[in-house]
């Protein structure tokens, strides 16, 4: 009777303890009852997430489109320290050219003129400057003695004070006289007057302002014009009682 009370014993502990497994992820532990105790099922479900085919591929695009978009963010905003300012466009010109301002005067005292043709000598005046009066007397001056291009004037000054201008020079050589300050100093081009051009062809050879002609305007048109250095007479004897042949120092 022991030894079957104790083999009674043994399988009940051993049923009692065996967990039971089924094909739905559920862990089931059933514990066997015995004949005056009451069954209690205990159980834990596992919930498993299953993806389709179409889903997946649809998450792929998702995960292509949110990559495209950051490069196209990464590729328009610069970091820091590649930022570059915007390229400023420069018009390249020739500085030497006479400016485009000009071609409007086309006439001078009545006579037709290019100024973008040939040689000539392009002045700037205001007829009540003295350094501007000054400056077209020596010209005047320098065409006597010298052969220099034709001289051709755009002054600027009331009707008159032009006679006193080309009055004191001895000479008057086409010219256009204008009233409106504000176009004549457009001329200027940043420049004071007097203004003397050189021009060969509508490109500037020479020129010379209020600053490189200063008090006195042969300094820089002498050299330029190859104008000879005038020759000093020495003083001719005239004869007479000289009183000291010997050239002693007389108090």
């Amino acid at each position: 009777v022991c030894f079957g009370t104790l083999l009674l014993t043994v399988q009940n502990y051993e049923t009692s303890t065996t967990p039971v497994y089924n094909t739905t992820s559920t862990y089931t532990s059933e514990p066997v009852a015995t004949t005056d105790e009451k069954v209690d099922t205990v159980s834990s479900t596992t919930t498993t997430t299953v993806i389709t085919p179409e889903e997946s591929n649809k998450q792929i695009e998702s995960t292509s489109d949110v990559n495209k978009n950051a490069n196209k963010i990464e590729k328009t905003t610069p970091s820091p320290s590649t930022t570059t300012s915007p390229k400023t466009t420069s018009v390249v010109t020739n500085s030497n050219k006479l400016s485009p301002v000009f071609k409007e005067f086309t006439e001078f005292s009545g006579q037709k003129v290019n100024l973008f043709e040939g040689e000539k000598i392009l002045c700037l005046f205001s007829l009540s400057c003295g350094h501007c009066q000054a400056t077209y007397k020596d010209l005047v001056d320098i065409k006597r003695k010298v052969n220099i291009p034709q001289m051709y004037l755009i002054n600027y000054g009331k009707k008159f004070d032009e006679a006193f201008f080309f009055q004191q020079a001895g000479e008057t050589h086409p010219n256009i006289r204008m009233e409106n300050y504000f176009k004549f100093d457009a001329l200027l081009q940043g420049s004071d007057f007097p203004k003397v051009l050189v021009l060969k062809d509508g490109v500037v050879q020479q020129m010379w302002d209020l600053e490189t002609i200063g008090d006195n305007s042969r300094l820089v048109l002498d050299p330029y014009f190859n104008v000879p250095a005038e020759v000093k007479e020495t003083p001719k004897d005239e004869g007479g009682i000289d009183f000291n042949p010997n050239g002693f120092k007389l108090d």
